[in-house]
């Protein structure tokens, strides 16, 4: 694990890619709601797929549906794209790839329930490796930016390195992931703080 690129005199946390611990991509598995997740980017591309084309099924429901497909998959059986493929692509990037193929037409609805997940996914990864939380609460105070230059909802839209990544106005992203990381690093290091 590397500690993530840190701009110091703007009081910015860069995140982005497999090497870094705070990223949607970094490998740190967690258990949400009865699935074990590689990555937060896994665990995203399952909830896409539920929200676009599942129906938004409960994780009970999902649940059931991932041990249909394991099933399946055990048998050799023929069966279209599912939870199953995503858990199983060998990283986070895979995975959205996979997601990708499909038809996004309920993209309001996922941007309403991004902020939600990417919580909930990155609170259970933090709290399944506490090396990672303490590191993560030794940020409190700093903005995070996951720096995508081609993500404009998790991220800032643009490389670490680009001249405007260090003034947060001009971004050209959302940094939903940043500001979750943000809000998280926060929270966790009064708790620190508090016990």
């Amino acid at each position: 694990m590397y500690n993530p690129i840190v701009n110091r005199e703007n009081g910015i946390v860069f995140t982005w890619g497999e090497s870094c611990p705070f990223s949607r991509y970094y490998k740190a598995k967690f258990e949400l709601d009865g699935i074990e997740y590689p990555t937060v980017a896994h665990c995203l591309s399952v909830a896409k797929l539920n929200i676009y084309h599942l129906g938004d099924l409960s994780s009970a429901e999902l649940v059931d549906i991932l041990e249909q497909e394991r099933e399946l998959e055990a048998i050799g059986s023929t069966r279209i794209l599912g939870i199953y493929d995503i858990l199983n692509a060998p990283s986070g990037f895979a995975a959205e790839k996979l997601v990708k193929r499909l038809p996004s037409f309920k993209m309001d609805r996922w941007l309403n329930q991004l902020p939600e997940l990417l919580t909930k996914a990155n609170t259970s990864k933090f709290e399944h490796h506490p090396e990672i939380l303490e590191l993560l609460s030794s940020f409190k105070g700093f903005e995070f930016a996951e720096s995508e230059q081609y993500c404009f909802d998790t991220g800032i839209g643009m490389k670490s390195n680009h001249p405007d990544s260090k003034y947060p106005w001009l971004w050209r992203g959302e940094n939903l992931h940043g500001k979750c990381l943000q809000k998280l690093a926060l929270e966790y290091s009064l708790n620190i703080s508090s016990t």
